[in-house]
């Protein structure tokens, strides 16, 4: 209910201006096709809310983004972009007014179709050739190909878990670029005393040798390693993992995890969630509980896969919640003792004597007695998303993951029994990435909270708005855009169209850079964050979206899109297995997928893509910017003051050492 209050002389009839009722002369004075009316100018700005909310349309407001920046000053972007982000009252009255004019001065309720959104997006040129063939490149094997393969990597990697646990095999285990990653290449003696360390360890577990599992003697490790940005951080994982895949000749001796698909990506590993079979939504937040079993090769496989791990390695910890800590402890803990498991009939399924299985001396102990694990991030970058940090000093609620967490990384850092477990805590502080000495100073100062007046110049110098035309020219030429959040808003009533990060229109074409929006297979980099460029818009017939009259009243006509071919120049796809043989192994085809909400009540149908012109800070952690790389330019847009991603001032800028100065 909308109330307005006026003041009158003699009588408040003198409201209604001459007319019979109130309800008529209110809507004359907010619509004001009669001009003659005294009161004259109704408020422009409660007007434009109006037809808001008739619309079912939330403006876009630069306060709300969180994006600070002159109204004057244009961002890289074309006018499509700027009129999305306009929150000049005049122009959006001026789209209202029109809008008002095509209704005869009244907007339907049910048009939800005409919103601003919408109609920008419909006003895009599509620039379609004629006699285009949609259909080209369309093959209906490749409709659900790259979902297919994903399924078999991942079945035949459990298959060769169970097969080879108890097997010899001569072959040496696969290791990561090893005339790079290798103990003599460390420049800093942060990398060299960690590398150090771990040698020791590894030494200490062959001198205890001659049982099963040499675990049992000495104490576990447990690793904390804090480095600032590009100090060589992977460089380090990296070189561990071939350290251990050396030592023990098998390629399950380690395990390297990140909270994100980017940041795994770089250390050739996996999510933890993927890893570690981590829930999300409401079952996340609750006290970690076992896994329910409801295939036995995969479990059998998940077992060998944890009782062989040697060495257990987390990077970008900072990305992580303390729910996070306590799921991988619990796992950790699970997934290494012996179980039993039931079969249809309630009966035990029997479980052979094989090598992976542990004695209770070993998975007792915290962690399940894994022999090293290391934890490696930087506390003062990026926090973790709707999840309590590891640092937080709030109290977290009973029975919940977050209690559980806190406890387990208190006991991480400070072990209760050091006949079990030591800790140990790495700082690296050499920066090796940011050659920039100028930049990498500010980057510091900003870090510890002395910055200079010079530092703040730096930075006032680097606004886009400072900038020269031609290098205001190189960002608007394939620069990446980093934002502090990337929030999508819909009044729509599909749960999951809410719980998705999936656009709701797409605007891409041929040679657009897009960013993949779901994870495939991580360890061949088709992850959620991996770039490319559209080669093919895969449709089942010629026409494509625009069918002609005949197709239209054909039911058995589909103009939707099939599927994308995507260029993603650093995915790691064998030759044998490429998905077109006259293509480079780097095409896939990006299929169209189904994303159920948690509740299972509704569903969304999306091609998991979206159009790469700018990332969130979060998604953009661990990439590097500048020279071979996809992006040779980044610009980064700060939160304000009044937003919640302005609550850490600065923190966008320590994360990006890895990126050219901007």
């Amino acid at each position: 209910m909308l109330t307005f209050f006026k003041p009158w002389r003699n009588d408040i009839s003198e409201l209604k201006g001459g007319y019979d009722t109130f309800k008529e002369a209110l809507e004359e004075y907010y619509l004001q096709r009669n001009t003659q009316l005294p009161g004259r100018n109704f408020p422009e700005t409660i007007r434009a809310e109006i037809w808001r909310h008739k619309r079912k349309q939330k403006p876009v407001n630069t306060d709300e983004s969180g994006l600070v920046g002159d109204g004057d000053i244009s961002t890289p972007s074309d006018e499509t972009n700027r009129q999305i982000a306009a929150h000049d009252e005049a122009e959006n009255s001026a789209l209202i007014a029109e809008a008002a004019a095509v209704h005869g001065g009244v907007v339907d309720d049910d048009d939800e179709g005409a919103g601003l959104e919408d109609t920008l997006f419909q006003s895009l040129r599509t620039n379609v050739p004629a006699d285009w063939n949609w259909s080209y490149r369309y093959d209906e094997s490749k409709t659900h190909a790259l979902t297919d393969h994903a399924k078999k990597y991942y079945a035949d990697k459990n298959a060769a878990i169970i097969n080879g646990a108890n097997s010899t095999n001569d072959e040496p285990p696969e290791l990561f670029d090893p005339e790079l990653h290798k103990p003599e290449n460390a420049k800093t003696e942060g990398q060299k005393c960690i590398i150090y360390h771990h040698l020791y360890s590894h030494y200490m577990l062959k001198q205890d040798g001659g049982h099963t599992h040499p675990i049992v003697r000495p104490p576990c490790q447990h690793v904390l390693i804090e480095g600032l940005p590009g100090t060589g951080k992977t460089f380090v994982i990296l070189t561990m993992r071939n350290i251990t895949r050396q030592i023990h000749k098998h390629e399950l001796s380690d395990m390297a995890s990140a909270p994100t698909g980017s940041a795994a990506a770089l250390i050739h590993g996996s999510t933890i969630c993927r890893n570690c079979s981590i829930p999300t939504g409401k079952a996340f937040q609750k006290t970690p509980k076992d896994r329910p079993v409801r295939n036995v090769n995969d479990h059998r496989a998940t077992q060998c896969r944890f009782s062989s791990v040697i060495v257990f390695l987390v990077d970008e910890h900072s990305m992580m919640g303390l729910g996070d800590i306590a799921w991988i402890k619990h796992r950790n803990e699970e997934f290494r003792r012996p179980s039993n498991v039931l079969d249809d009939d309630g009966g035990v399924i029997a479980q052979e004597h094989v090598e992976f299985l542990l004695p209770p001396e070993v998975y007792d102990r915290p962690h399940g007695g894994i022999p090293i694990i290391i934890f490696l991030g930087d506390t003062n970058q990026l926090p973790p998303v709707a999840k309590k940090a590891v640092y937080s000093t709030d109290t977290p609620r009973s029975s919940t993951s977050d209690a559980a967490g806190k406890i387990a990384f208190s006991d991480f850092i400070n072990p209760p029994n050091e006949d079990e477990v030591e800790s140990y805590t790495f700082y690296m502080d050499e920066v090796l990435r940011q050659s920039d000495n100028e930049f990498k100073t500010l980057l510091q100062n900003m870090r510890n909270g002395t910055m200079t007046d010079d530092d703040i110049k730096l930075l006032d110098d680097r606004k886009l708005s400072n900038l020269s035309a031609d290098e205001r020219r190189n960002f608007e030429e394939g620069a990446l855009h980093l934002v502090p959040t990337c929030s999508i808003r819909t009044d729509g009533k599909n749960c999951c169209v809410k719980e998705c990060n999936y656009p709701k229109q797409n605007a891409i074409c041929q040679g657009s850079q897009v960013m993949l929006l779901t994870n495939f297979v991580v360890e061949q980099k088709l992850m959620n964050g991996a770039v490319g460029e559209v080669k093919y818009l895969c449709y089942r017939h010629q026409n494509g979206p625009y069918p002609d009259n005949h197709e239209v009243n054909d039911e058995q006509h589909d103009s939707n899109l099939q599927y994308a071919i995507v260029d993603f120049p650093d995915s790691d796809i064998p030759e044998e297995d490429k998905f077109f043989a006259d293509l480079p192994s780097t095409y896939v085809p990006i299929p169209i997928v189904d994303e159920m909400c948690e509740k299972k009540c509704c569903s969304v149908r999306a091609l998991p893509l979206r159009c790469c012109k700018a990332l969130s800070i979060h998604k953009s952690q661990g990439m590097t910017v500048g020279p071979g790389k996809p992006f040779k330019f980044v610009t980064v847009y700060y939160p304000t003051k009044r937003s919640s991603a302005g609550s850490t001032p600065g923190l966008e800028l320590v994360a990006s050492s890895g990126e050219c100065r901007s």
